[in-house]
């Protein structure tokens, strides 16, 4: 449906009559010819936000590099009024074609032009959309704000330009729009003038930037100014202002602060200031993370407006997500990717940079740990037979949505880790400094960064071992094992059961210690084993800090060993311990009892998410079909019967601000507690939730503290379905709180009943429901096994009208295959997706990694279910 209203448009665009390229002049599917390079643009658009097209006045200044009467450049969807190009003053009409449906346009003019500087005219309009894809809006509390957001290839639909990250030019920008409203872009605003019954606002030209990098936001903003006081070797003060809905107006003063201090930690990290003139953090309702234009950092407004008093989980979100975005200021603005195949290296920086700047930041919240937890979720995708590698070579446009993955994120992430932690944290800043200092404003490749962690260890195989990580899939194994009194490690890939993979090996930075108290000791692996001349034969654990991307294995007596001190270990150590602990058992190689003796003996652990982690692997496992109603019904006594002592000691009362004076670790305790127990179908758990949730409902606010709402609404659909369903969706449809709709979207979604999701899909065309929260709702379909086909059938049947309609968010659609248990049912339903999605221009990647995950998933189940349900019923009797 994409590809044909696409090539429909194309009819319309020509404004001097279509024509197709020749096949010796054919349309570019990835980089742009280098005929023009554009060195500077000048942008008004006039936006209304209640209007539903914007119009724009784009002048590029440009040299053309060689003798042409045509070029190629990038639009998408515009309606181009006026197109011509201007050379020593004499002006050449020109005709505009959008010859691709990613934005791909044809430029054709009257005759060849020689090499010259040229100006480029153009006069369109375009729509507004409701998906953070190029220009949209929203509607709230009766007023009407529109954002931008482009990366990667949707800056085309705001302007025509040269889309792609290789090209940083200033921009000269204005925003003509309505009196009385508030414009952001990336540079200061210098004045304003009228413009007939409208205000033009005038910004600064901006440093060097891409295209995907610039920033419109205008509508009845609520703001909040400061500056930023004793950075970095500021020469003035920073101005810093945050800009969020009229309804975030409370929030503003937390997320100025804090974002100042944030912002603190990170000038003394880089050792050099902000490298923008001033910063606004700005919030919208549709984002569910964060984008970096420079200069004006765009959010989640749900994550971005929080406060002293919200939950520790909460803000801690707010902390990584505000330092990752803030970090790509100068790792990925500052210093930009020469093409796509590099933007791994800026988010897996970022990743890494915001997890451990919030720690900084906020100590107590001990956010940094999810980092691990986040990549060791991504392990179990590398080590699938299908996949890619972190650096992926991006030949067509379309393959550039397909960087933004777990690998690219996750994997990349706790590659930098491992790589800072092996080379030591001041070593490795210092890396970091030369990296920005010797490409300033400009583009860098990944090469460019290797050889920064060279040349400040002064060690060159640090290169040879990124670039292993990066351009090979896999995560590899380290085996320990013991042998005439000597402690050997060996690597080899991690292949789990039902899956394949090919021989490789890695440049493998292992730290280790000996447990319980032993000093960390780093070697480089570059052979197949080596032996640890430091090991005294006690126990030995391989991923000291648990920062090493690896997994690792032993015999059962060091497991049984290791699992005995796993409650003195790091979080990030005891992470890493249950992980490699079921990836042993996923492979065959170690006994589902010693994932029991791992569950109860992890709860006794002070950090809860590692508490609950072991329990909550097992709890999925009833999900995926492992076990029958009966065993399942002991699996859920097993784990309430360990945590609901846990639960009675902290105390639990699901009021909003019951729990205002304890400690952040004692909320996020109670809070994981009650999740867990939640899924184990705990009775008393549920019933208070449910109570609470009746109690919301029926008007009292302060009946439910806002940490509880995603457990309190499943259990009312739990004890009352689908009335509880109808009444989540009353509720949710006509509520401002994003908070509250995702929650209750989330628990009518994800019912597992059969007559809630029937009427769910009935109401998926109501105008209340927002494009992203439809896709929300099928995904949540697709999760449970009992609404698992209807699910199915709604994102076939829907594909085309998600996917086009809702930007980025359509694309997580293509995992769907991924949430069942079933070899043959992924695989049908995955055939038809990777119909659609190539029907659709989408990479099937995600696609094909969903059956692969079914594929080993389904031959797990059978290898070991019996076994399953005998060990469960070992431990209830």
């Amino acid at each position: 449906m994409k590809h044909a209203l696409a090539l429909a448009g194309c009819l319309m665009l020509g404004l001097a009559g279509a024509a197709e390229a020749s096949p010796a002049d054919a349309v570019p599917q990835g980089r742009l010819p280098d005929d023009v390079t554009p060195t500077r643009y000048h942008i008004d658009l006039t936006v209304l936000p209640d209007q539903p097209r914007f119009t724009g006045h784009v002048e590029i200044e440009a040299h053309l590099n060689r003798a042409t009467d045509h070029f190629f450049m990038h639009g998408l969807g515009l309606g181009m009024h006026k197109a011509y190009v201007l050379v020593g003053g004499v002006r050449h009409e020109a005709s505009y074609i959008q010859v691709d449906p990613l934005g791909v346009v044809r430029i054709d003019l009257p005759q060849a032009l020689p090499p010259a500087d040229l100006r480029l005219v153009f006069d369109f309009d375009a729509p507004v959309g409701d998906t953070t894809a190029g220009i949209f809006r929203v509607h709230t509390d009766g007023q009407w704000y529109a954002w931008s957001h482009f990366e990667p290839l949707d800056a085309r639909r705001a302007f025509p330009g040269f889309d792609q990250p290789g090209y940083k030019t200033p921009f000269d920008i204005s925003i003509t729009t309505s009196p009385g409203l508030i414009a952001v872009s990336n540079a200061p605003e210098t004045g304003t003038e009228p413009v007939g019954k409208l205000v033009r606002h005038h910004f600064a030209p901006t440093l060097p930037l891409p295209t995907y990098l610039t920033a419109f936001y205008v509508g009845p903003f609520a703001t909040l100014s400061g500056t930023l006081q004793g950075g970095s070797g500021h020469a003035a003060a920073l101005p810093v202002r945050v800009v969020g809905e009229q309804r975030y107006r409370a929030q503003l003063p937390y997320v100025l602060e804090n974002s100042k201090a944030i912002l603190l930690l990170l000038e003394d990290y880089f050792g050099q200031p902000f490298p923008f003139p001033k910063l606004d953090q700005v919030g919208t309702p549709l984002l569910n993370g964060g984008m970096e234009n420079a200069g004006a950092d765009l959010y989640g407004a749900s994550v971005l407006f929080v406060d002293k008093t919200s939950a520790p989980a909460e803000q801690g979100y707010f902390g990584e997500l505000v330092a990752h975005e803030l970090a790509h200021q100068w790792f990925g603005d500052l210093v930009t990717p020469q093409w796509w195949d590099d933007l791994w290296l800026n988010e897996s920086f970022a990743n890494w940079m915001g997890y451990r700047i919030s720690s900084q930041w906020r100590p107590d919240l001990a956010f940094g740990t999810k980092a691990v937890a986040d990549a060791l979720e991504a392990m179990d995708i590398d080590a699938l037979d299908v996949g890619r590698a972190i650096h992926q070579p991006i030949e067509r446009s379309e393959e550039a949505a397909g960087a933004f993955d777990d690998i690219t994120y996750a994997k990349g992430g706790q590659v930098i880790a491992m790589m800072a932690a092996y080379m030591g944290d001041a070593t490795f800043r210092d890396a970091v400094r030369l990296h920005l200092n010797r490409h300033r404003y400009g583009n860098a490749s990944a090469v460019d960064f290797f050889q920064a962690l060279a040349d400040a260890a002064h060690d060159p195989r640090l290169a040879a071992a990124m670039q292993g990580f990066v351009d090979q899939q896999g995560v590899p194994l380290i085996t320990v094992h013991r042998e005439a009194g000597r402690v050997w490690i060996s690597q080899t890939p991690y292949v789990a059961r039902g899956a394949t993979t090919s021989a490789r090996t890695w440049l493998v930075p292992v730290c280790w210690r000996e447990v319980p108290v032993g000093s960390k000791h780093c070697v480089l692996l570059d052979k197949p084993s080596m032996t640890l001349p430091e090991a005294t034969g006690t126990v030995v654990l391989p991923n000291a800090g648990g920062s090493g991307y690896y997994r690792y294995d032993m015999g059962e007596a060091d497991w049984m060993a290791l699992i005995a001190q796993a409650h003195a270990l790091h979080p990030a150590e005891a992470l890493t311990l249950v992980d490699s602990a079921w990836a042993a058992f996923h492979a065959g190689r170690l006994k589902f009892g010693v994932l029991l003796e791992l569950t109860a003996a992890m709860a006794g652990h002070a950090y809860e998410p590692v508490s609950v982690d072991s329990a909550n692997r097992l709890l999925a496992m009833k999900r995926q079909g492992f076990v029958d109603a009966s065993t399942a019904s002991l699996l859920d006594r097993f784990v309430s019967g360990i945590y609901r002592p846990r639960l009675a000691e902290l105390g639990f009362d699901p009021r909003a601000h019951a729990y205002d004076r304890d400690t952040v670790d004692r909320r996020q305790r109670r809070h994981d507690l009650v999740g867990v127990l939640r899924r184990a179908g705990d009775d008393s758990t549920i019933q208070a939730l449910a109570v609470a949730a009746e109690a919301r409902l029926h008007g009292d606010a302060a009946a439910l503290a806002t940490e509880y709402l995603d457990d309190a609404f499943h259990a009312l659909v739990v004890r009352r379905g689908l009335d509880g369903a109808k009444r989540l969706w009353t509720l949710a449809s006509s509520s401002s709180d994003e908070r509250v709709r995702r929650s209750a979207w989330s628990a009518i979604a994800q019912s597992d009943q059969v007559d809630v999701a029937q009427w769910i899909t009935s109401q998926l065309d109501a105008p209340r429901l927002r494009p992203v929260e439809r896709v929300a709702i099928v995904l949540g379909l697709l999760a449970q096994p009992a609404t698992r086909s209807r699910g199915e059938q709604q994102a076939l049947s829907r594909f085309s009208q998600l996917e086009d309609r809702t930007g980025h968010y359509g694309e997580v659609l293509l995992g769907a295959p991924k949430v069942s248990c079933d070899a043959n049912a992924a695989r049908n339903f995955g055939t038809n997706m990777l119909k659609l999605a190539a029907a659709a221009k989408l990479g099937t990647l995600d696609i094909q990694r969903g059956m692969a995950l079914a594929q080993q998933c389904d031959a797990l189940r059978q290898a070991q279910g019996r076994n399953l349900a005998e060990g469960i019923r070992a431990v209830t009797h």
